[in-house]
């Protein structure tokens, strides 16, 4: 494997190389609602099956009156398969 670095050391096949890890934190400051949909068990012999998840943002705080708003949009797009930002408004 020629012109590989480890740690800025060439690469060589049998050596031992000594990693460093550093972990990182990842903080989420937005809050939202996540929905999850299941098949119903009695029907399926698996039991419980995801049917239809769905996940909207509402910024770094979400109030109360502001729930059914963010709801009744997600459930806008009960069912398709969607990814990316929506105009939420204000």
């Amino acid at each position: 494997m020629s012109g590989a670095f480890i740690g800025g050391q060439p690469y060589n096949p049998g050596d031992t190389y000594r990693i460093h890890m550093v972990s990182t934190p990842l903080v989420f400051t937005d809050k939202g609602i996540r929905l999850y949909l299941f098949a119903n068990p009695k029907k399926q012999p698996q039991g419980f099956q995801l049917a239809w998840q769905g996940y909207i943002g509402g910024g770094t705080s979400i109030t109360a009156e502001r729930i059914p708003f963010l709801i009744k949009t997600l459930l806008g797009h009960f069912g398709e398969d969607y990814t990316g930002k929506i105009d939420l408004g204000k």
